[in-house]
């Protein structure tokens, strides 16, 4: 609602503090969505990285999408993450 202005004005404080509220919760595309947030809006890549990470552990699509990004945008952060990603999906052996 706040993030997009859906019968409101856009208020990314506020987008924030509900989406934290939200991911404490559980909510995986509220982690996704706060990756987004600090990524476009705050421009912190490290934060975003840091909540895109939570969701695709939980296999949120667009997270993953995020991080393959940033990634090849040779972001080191998101290549770290999405190796860690891979060494917790590997089958074991």
């Amino acid at each position: 609602m706040y993030a997009n202005g859906f019968g409101t004005t856009i208020d990314t404080k506020k987008a924030l503090a509900c989406y934290i509220t939200a991911a404490n919760l559980g909510d995986i595309l509220a982690h996704s969505n706060l990756g987004y947030i600090y990524e476009t809006e705050m421009e912190d890549l490290a934060e975003a990285i840091k909540w895109y990470e939570k969701a695709a552990k939980k296999s949120e699509p667009h997270a993953i999408e995020a991080l393959e990004r940033l990634a090849e945008d040779n972001e080191p952060l998101a290549i770290k993450a999405l190796e860690t990603l891979s060494i917790l999906e590997a089958p074991s052996e």
